[in-house]
């Protein structure tokens, strides 16, 4: 998990410099918002254990940045699940544009990295995720990069910063 939240926090971080080099290249502001969305802050944590032969690592846990409030927790979101592509939301909702946002950072990353992987299963209030792909972690969805093409539907955010449309 640690591994994941690494790789996915990279990822995110490349992708925000492609939509960066695209906003200085521009000729003009885009007509929307660009959301500035982060995955939440985490570390691992390995207690040590002292004895007569020296310390030991006995465990190690990950450990995540608490989101929510005094209140209690924030509403919790999944904008995209990690089997398919496309935006959980439906058009209605106010968050919807955060969920096509998410799926063209999708289409970036698929992109730039010759289609072998890109970030799914976006959820939270601050960010959390799985890496649709084998390589980073068990668990993830590696039959959904393969259906990424046919999957995806670009977006505004796709078509300004000028993403080809994918063909299967």
């Amino acid at each position: 998990e640690g591994n994941i939240h690494y790789w996915a926090s990279s990822l995110m971080d490349f992708t925000y410099a492609f939509v960066d080099h695209g906003l200085e290249k521009a000729d003009c502001v885009p007509p929307f918002i660009i959301p500035r969305l982060r995955f939440v802050y985490a570390a691992i944590a390995v207690p040590q254990s002292t004895f007569a032969h020296g310390s030991t690592a006995r465990a190690g846990y990950l450990i995540e940045e608490y989101i929510g409030s005094e209140e209690g927790p924030e509403e919790f979101v999944k904008y995209v699940h990690n089997g398919k592509a496309v935006p959980l939301l439906d058009p209605p909702d106010p968050l919807y544009y955060l969920a096509e946002f998410l799926c063209f950072t999708q289409h970036v990353q698929f992109h730039k990295t010759g289609h072998q992987l890109y970030l799914s299963d976006y959820q939270g209030t601050l960010l959390s995720t799985h890496s649709a792909s084998d390589l980073f972690g068990e668990g993830n969805v590696a039959i959904a990069v393969r259906s990424f093409q046919a999957d995806h539907q670009c977006n505004y955010f796709c078509k300004w910063f000028g993403l080809e449309p994918l063909i299967s």
